[in-house]
């Protein structure tokens, strides 16, 4: 159960009401490799290294330079009114996004608009490293969805913990069901790299 509410939260951030048509439209002049390289790299520094500690995440997100904070109405629509942070970053292959979710579904999220993904062996490396370290993960069931001419596909691994909360990590991608507004140029696909440790259901009060 607690699995199942931690996926409708992330999928939360995947909700075709935040995400436009904009989103799929390819970056021109992109080195591909450079960009999922960069994706990787601040997957693993910012979510697999640094989180969960939210300090040390706005601490390196402070350091890269030429980010800036979402506020207002933008992070709401981020969130849907759910705490947490965010900044966009001009990155030095492309543009991203990095969101810090506050618990009981607390996440940290690098995100991007890509070409594709797919069976990716440079995320399969650095997600295989790191639940070797934890130990106890297996992969959670594969959700493939549209919803309002969007295409969502889900799959990652979790582990449950010894006090009832559990440590996932999750791929998400989004992309146009549409093939003519695929073919109208908005052909990308937005990925969404996330470590999410969810907490348990507090137990009913007694009266």
């Amino acid at each position: 159960m607690l699995m199942r509410m931690g996926l409708v939260a992330a999928l939360a951030l995947a909700a075709p009401g935040a995400a436009r048509t904009d989103d799929y439209k390819l970056e021109t002049g992109i080195d591909r490799t450079a960009q999922l390289t960069e994706l990787l790299g601040l997957y693993q520094d910012l979510c697999l290294t640094a989180f969960p500690d939210d300090g040390a995440v706005f601490r390196r997100v402070v350091a890269l330079k030429n980010t800036t904070p979402l506020t207002g109405d933008a992070l709401n629509d981020l969130f849907h009114g759910d705490p947490g942070l965010a900044w966009t970053y001009r990155g030095k292959s492309s543009h991203f996004l990095i969101a810090v979710e506050t618990p009981p579904f607390h996440s940290c999220t690098v995100r991007t608009t890509m070409a594709g993904f797919g069976e990716n062996k440079g995320y399969r490396a650095i997600a295989e490293r790191y639940e070797k370290k934890a130990t106890g993960f297996h992969a959670i069931d594969l959700l493939d969805r549209v919803d309002g001419g969007i295409r969502t596909v889900l799959a990652g691994e979790q582990r449950e913990k010894s006090d009832g909360s559990t440590d996932a990590l999750m791929i998400l991608v989004t992309t146009p069901a549409d093939q003519a507004v695929r073919q109208a140029g908005y052909s990308g696909v937005d990925v969404r790299l996330v470590h999410q440790l969810a907490q348990p259901p507090e137990p009913p009060r007694k009266h």
